[in-house]
């Protein structure tokens, strides 16, 4: 004879709780890669729309002559707003109350999981689009982005005017030379004013596709250098140089998988996240009109977010071919 406790039906509203709960804790816990927010300008405020000045400085001494001038820093500027997005679960509510009823299995973690995730997969999306700036015109990976954008005779020691932050490559055979340029380019880029910004590459973001191959750039206790001796190529091994030099990050929700991101951490942040908080839970109990219309209880959750690039120095795209 079955124990009696077996056969009570649950409770259609227990049920929802339990589910409401198990997601709220699961988004308690820390999330395993949150890449998007760490390289972001990180606004949590709640405002539908936000207006970010850029300070577009081109700090400078010159000699004083009299005639003494002052810089506007706010200038230019960029917009992000908030978007929803939404999930949710429903099932019959005769079904809950059933009692065979298994229950929610690991789908309030799932939902967790890709709330933390969602900031990724926006800036990837954004990445992939390359969107054009509301900085200088340009995309946000191009050839030409003006050293200042408020005045375009600005150069830098070499007499560019311009600076490039969209590579290509061949295959990487040799990661370190890969590292060696991304470090040379963020220490060499010049700022607003045509001297060097004091940038220094701190990351690099590649997708699922490449992250074997960048751990063994990043992590073997050896190296090939290529030497022209007596008319010959010679691979000669030494010891790695770039070994722990550069944090790899690796982002699976990367649309290319032959794509890297080489970034500055100490430069100006490239993208805005603008996280409006925690999900918005909506209850469709045995109360609501959407159980009385259809005999469906559930749960749904509308989170509020928004992205935008927004300067282009720190950060450069190397496409390996």
């Amino acid at each position: 004879m079955a124990n009696p406790y077996l056969l009570l039906s649950p409770d259609a509203q227990l049920a929802l709780t339990e589910f409401s709960d198990a997601l709220q804790m699961a988004l308690s816990v820390a999330a395993p890669n949150t890449w998007a927010k760490d390289f972001a300008l990180l606004d949590s405020s709640g405002a539908p729309r936000t207006v970010y000045p850029l300070p577009v400085s081109a700090a400078k001494y010159v000699l004083r002559d009299g005639d003494d001038k002052m810089r506007k820093l706010y200038e230019k500027s960029v917009s992000v707003q908030h978007y929803e997005y939404q999930d949710g679960v429903q099932e019959r509510a005769m079904i809950i109350e059933a009692p065979d009823f298994f229950g929610w299995p690991n789908e309030p973690q799932r939902i967790a999981l890709e709330t933390q995730r969602q900031p990724n997969i926006l800036i990837a999306a954004m990445l992939k689009a390359n969107p054009t700036l509301e900085f200088d015109g340009k995309a946000l990976f191009a050839d030409d982005h003006p050293i200042n954008v408020l005045d375009d005779s600005v150069a830098d020691v070499a007499g560019n005017v311009t600076f490039d932050n969209n590579f290509s490559s061949a295959a990487a055979t040799s990661g370190t030379d890969l590292i060696k340029f991304a470090s040379t380019y963020f220490r060499t880029l010049p700022g607003p004013n045509g001297h060097v910004m004091g940038l220094q590459l701190s990351d690099v973001i590649v997708p699922a596709a490449l992250e074997q191959t960048f751990k063994v750039i990043l992590n073997s206790d050896l190296m090939y250098n290529a030497y022209l001796a007596g008319a010959t190529n010679t691979n000669i091994v030494s010891n790695n140089l770039y070994k722990g030099a550069v944090n790899l990050v690796v982002a699976p929700e990367l649309q290319d998988s032959n794509v890297v991101y080489w970034v500055a951490k100490n430069g100006p942040s490239p993208w805005i996240v603008k996280d409006g908080g925690a999900p918005e839970e909506i209850v469709y109990d045995k109360s609501s009109d959407h159980y009385k219309n259809t005999g469906y209880v559930g749960l749904k959750y509308v989170l509020r977010m928004g992205t935008a690039a927004a300067l282009p120095h720190a950060i450069a795209r190397q496409t390996i071919t």
